[in-house]
């Protein structure tokens, strides 16, 4: 649900690295012939990603005479995917565009993979097209898996494609020993029925409430400790407030802010809930 830095390289540049030291003389030639294919079903995707159809893409939509589903599956593996290989130069610039190297769906976890948006299972010719191939941590990729859907609302949002949401993500403290904070996906109100349905869908399948409460226990734990020892020397709304806008000067959607910011308007934390640890 945040938008990513787009590829920085063509579908034809990624299929002719891939092609290099293809052993398969017949393939090779056919790969070869094949390039304008290649970057004619780039546009196309491009298109309808940018028009939020993908979800009615089928595999004869990006099928390329003479190449079958299991070259694609090995030109990404062997080739594209592979450390050591002419292509691979191109999956570590999609990989490394994530930014600050973190997953561009969950934005905590590391972007050490890359994710099919649309699984190489379900359109083999998409396998080595960089539009279709996400910096990702190996949890959201693992996650995601093969799941694909051809229903609009249940489709993820992609990345290099992804609409200003504004604000959507929130959180609720509890009163609970030690504190804890819940989140979870809301929307603005004015955004279209379905798009809001596609970022709850969204944040649900990739576990983002649950991953967020767990990596937020440990930062609470720390600055319940900072509370308890500064806590009559400062403001403590106002010090948590400072924290929250720090955080979002980045992103609307900061994980760390929206914890702050829950935070600083908890009377209940704010009295002294920190201190119960």
């Amino acid at each position: 649900m945040w938008r990513a830095s787009t590829p920085d390289c063509t579908a034809e540049e990624v299929a002719r690295a891939c092609v290099r030291k293809v052993r398969n003389d017949d393939l090779r030639v056919t790969l070869l012939k094949s390039i304008s294919d290649f970057t004619l079903n780039s546009a196309a995707y491009r298109a309808s990603a940018a028009s939020s159809s993908l979800h009615k893409a089928t595999a004869e939509d990006y099928e390329i005479v003479g190449i079958a589903d299991a070259d694609f599956h090995q030109l990404y593996k062997s080739r594209l995917a592979r450390p050591g290989s002419p292509a691979y130069q191109y999956y570590e610039r999609l990989r490394t565009s994530a930014a600050h190297g973190l997953c561009a769906y969950c934005r905590y976890g590391q972007a050490k993979t890359l994710d099919h948006f649309i699984p190489k299972t379900t359109i083999a010719g998409l396998s080595i097209e960089p539009w279709n191939l996400v910096p990702c941590c190996h949890q959201c990729n693992h996650k995601l898996g093969r799941n694909w859907s051809d229903q609009a609302h249940e489709q993820m949002l992609h990345p290099y494609f992804a609409p200003d949401l504004g604000r959507w993500l929130a959180a609720e403290v509890h009163p609970t020993r030690p504190a804890s904070v819940s989140f979870q996906a809301v929307p603005d109100p004015t955004l279209p029925d379905g798009l809001r349905r596609q970022v709850v869908n969204q944040f649900e399948a990739l576990g983002l409430a649950e991953l967020y409460a767990v990596v937020s226990s440990q930062e609470l734990a720390g600055l319940s400790r900072r509370l308890v020892s500064v806590g009559d020397e400062i403001d403590i709304p106002s010090y948590l407030d400072e924290l929250a806008t720090l955080a979002f000067c980045g992103d609307l959607n900061d994980r760390r802010g929206v914890l702050y910011e829950a935070l600083s308007q908890s009377s209940w934390y704010c009295d002294g809930g920190f201190a119960d640890v």
